[in-house]
């Protein structure tokens, strides 16, 4: 077996954010989320569920990558990326992983149409904003405006508490 080797260049810190920090990520949520038809309170609840405030969240996610990513050609997968830009086996790993305050999984912004270099997913905070909401309203869309099954499906729903945690994180 060919163990891939990934190097991710963090910006920022990777310690809890500053109350300013949640002051600027809270506000660009209230910019975003009503532009994708999403409450901007659930938006930030998922936020501090995923990743804390931490801009730079970042989480491999092995399992996924066996059983969707191992195996297929770049071109067998869903989405467009920057050929060229980045090695195949880069590119594999970042689909395979959550990434940035919403944790958006890396094939999941491909599908979205995202074509630019995943790693923006941790860089720029306004870049993971704008494909988790646009993911949270496809998932309500989806699951008939259904909150509690959206957050199911954006976690992968094999954490059955994950929605009451998003709900306790949206009343703090």
């Amino acid at each position: 077996m060919i163990k891939l080797v990934f190097t991710v260049i963090f910006f920022g810190s990777l310690l809890m954010p500053t109350p300013q920090d949640i002051q600027e990520i809270t506000l660009l949520v209230h910019k975003i989320a009503p532009d994708c038809g999403v409450n901007p309170r659930l938006v930030l609840g998922v936020i501090k569920t995923e990743s804390s405030f931490r801009v730079n969240a970042y989480r491999y996610e092995e399992g996924f990558y066996k059983k969707y990513i191992s195996g297929k050609s770049l071109d067998e997968l869903p989405g467009k990326y920057p050929k060229g830009e980045i090695s195949e086996s880069s590119e594999k790993i970042l689909r395979s992983s959550s990434m940035g305050l919403m944790q958006v999984m890396g094939q999941t912004a491909r599908e979205l149409g995202y074509e630019d270099n995943l790693t923006e997913l941790i860089k720029n905070p306004e870049v993971n904003i704008t494909l988790g909401c646009k993911l949270l309203s496809k998932l309500l869309k989806k699951k008939n405006g259904i909150v509690r099954d959206a957050l199911l499906a954006y976690n992968g729903g094999s954490n059955l508490k994950y929605p009451d945690t998003v709900f306790r994180n949206m009343e703090k």
